[in-house]
Parts: C-alpha cells; structure tokens; sequence
C-alpha cells in the first residue's frame, strides 16, 4: 500500500513538470479566473489534444510562407524581365517607325512628289533627335549634392581644414565624435566645435606651441632643428601619437601616411 502511494506521489510529480513546461501554474500561484484554472491533469491531457493542432497549423503556416517567398521571387524575375522587354519594345518601335518613314521617302522620290519627300525627312529627323534625347536623359550625370554655404564659410575661417590634411582628418573624426556626444547640435555651432576639439589636440599648429622650435646653430653654422630626431612613428609627440592611433583605429589613414604627412616644423 505504501508502495502504491509512493507511485502516485511520483506520477503526480511528473505530471506536474510536464504541466508546467507547457506552461500550468499551480493554482495559488494563477492570476487570472479561477473557475479557468484546469489541474495538471486535465492540462496535460488538453495540451496533448491541442499540440499537434498548433504544430500542423505551424506547418500549414510554414508552407505558405515558403510558397509566398517563392512567388515574391518570381515576381521580381518576371519584374525585371518585363524592363528588359520594354526596352527591346521601344528599340524595336524606333527601328520600326524609321524604317517606315524611309520607305515613304523613298517612294515619294520616286513618283516625283518633293514636297513630301521634305515632309519625310524632316519627320526623319524629328524622330532620330527624340531618340538621341532619351539617351542623353538616361546617361546624364546626377546632380551633384548642394556643399551647405555654412560649411563653406566655416572652411574660409578655419584654412588649415583644406591646408592640412592630416588636421582635416582630424576634423573628420572629432565630427564623428561631436555628433555622439552632442546629436541634436548643427550648423555653425557643430563646425565650432569640431575646430575647438582640433585646436585643443593641436595646440602647436595654431600658434600655442607646447614644443620648443627653436633653431640651434651647430658647429659649421648649420641651423638645424633642436631635437634632430628622424621622421617615425615612435619620435611623434603624445598628442599626435594619439591622433595617429584614432586615425588608424577608424581606418581614416595609415600611421605611414600620418607621419608623411605631419607637421615636423
């Protein structure tokens, strides 16, 4: 008997589990209508009838949807397919209709009538024009974009963004950089805050030079710069390394082209 009653315990408790991973909450713990609440029997036994309907539903569902793809798929062949033979139409017709005004022109010469020989040729032309035209249309260059007369301005006052390119790149990255801390800024007062974070990572180049540049006459009377330290990477100052390696990191340049390209004065 206690045997018997330890199995029911046992089959009671799977019951439950399998209740609750289909998603059965024991009734203390439900929310909602009490007089809804089923025990994990019955929910089980309900789940069981109602799965495979959900999954052929599914199924039916997952038909249709690989039907519809295949269709949009279809469409879009038959789509460009449809271009393609609107554009063969239409030469086929321009040949056609030239053709036919030859023909005319021909037989107008030929029975003496010159007046419409005229006619014919002026048609010729008009249609041979037209042709030329649409053409022309569909090859035309776009419209290139409007610069905004704001950012001219801003490059007038601040020269050394088209001067120098390795500052220009500069200005390039702390946009990118004013923009993520600063989004809803434009304009003008956008512009001056990029060139602010360039002049504050390039002091030297606007007239605050943090190094010493000046010359020293060494023996023989050659003036040369003080440090006389080659071009590389590793003699850059901090702040340029820095720069370099934020250039570098975004993909703006290389550190061969930064060092190329700085300001060793």
């Amino acid at each position: 008997m206690d045997q018997l009653m330890e199995d029911v315990v046992v089959d009671n408790h799977e019951v439950e589990q399998e209740a609750m991973q289909m998603g059965w909450v024991p009734e203390e713990q439900f929310r909602g209508d009490k007089s809804k609440w089923r025990s994990a029997d019955e929910f089980v036994e309900r789940g069981r009838e109602i799965l495979p309907i959900v999954l052929k539903n599914k199924e039916e569902l997952l038909v249709k949807n690989r039907v519809l793809e295949a269709e949009l798929k279809e469409m879009k062949v038959a789509i460009e397919d449809f271009k393609e033979y609107r554009k063969a139409d239409k030469d086929r017709m321009y040949k056609q209709a030239m053709n036919d005004l030859k023909a005319k022109k021909k037989e107008a010469i030929e029975t003496g009538d010159g007046e419409m020989a005229v006619v014919l040729d002026d048609a010729i032309d008009e249609l041979r024009d037209s042709q030329a035209e649409e053409k022309v249309q569909k090859t035309a260059a776009p419209e290139q974009p409007k610069v905004d007369p704001e950012f001219l301005s801003w490059v007038e006052q601040n020269d050394w963004y088209a001067k120098n390119a390795v500052l220009q790149h500069a200005a390039n990255a702390a946009g990118v950089e004013v923009q993520e801390e600063f989004p809803s800024l434009k304009g003008k007062g956008f512009l001056d805050k990029v060139a602010a974070k360039v002049k504050e990572r390039y002091p030297e180049k606007f007239g605050n030079t943090r190094r010493d540049n000046t010359s020293s006459v060494e023996e023989g009377g050659n003036a040369t710069p003080r440090n006389g330290k080659k071009q590389t990477y590793a003699n850059l100052p901090a702040d340029a390394k820095q720069a370099c390696d934020r250039f570098v990191k975004q993909g703006i340049m290389t550190a061969e082209d930064y060092v190329k390209e700085y300001d060793w004065s």
